[in-house]
């Protein structure tokens, strides 16, 4: 099932889906494909959903269902592409700042 991720931490991750994909404490996989400079990278992180809300949409916007999600037991490599992924849009957040 397809989602936006919202947000993105090293701990966890707030996505937007079309529907409820599951209740607090259901383990699932999140495949993430980002790209950190040149080089893409694909990861499948185990997480827990912490949260369930339904969005609130403007209103030419499509509903949506926000699952807050904690990562388990991330390996080293996928700690060191999320930071950098993470260092790399606060770059990109204040260089558009000016």
């Amino acid at each position: 099932l397809a989602c936006v991720a919202r947000d993105i931490s090293i701990g966890g991750a707030l996505i937007a889906v079309s529907e409820k994909i599951g209740a607090v404490g259901t383990l699932l996989t999140l495949k993430l494909r980002v790209k950190v400079g040149a080089a893409e990278h694909v990861l499948a992180l185990n997480c827990k959903i912490r949260s369930v809300n339904a969005s609130r949409p403007a209103e030419d916007e499509k509903p949506t269902v926000l699952h807050g999600l904690s990562f388990e037991d991330v390996t080293s490599q996928d700690t060191l592409v999320i930071s950098a992924l993470l260092y790399q849009n606060l770059i990109s957040a204040q260089e558009a700042e000016g």
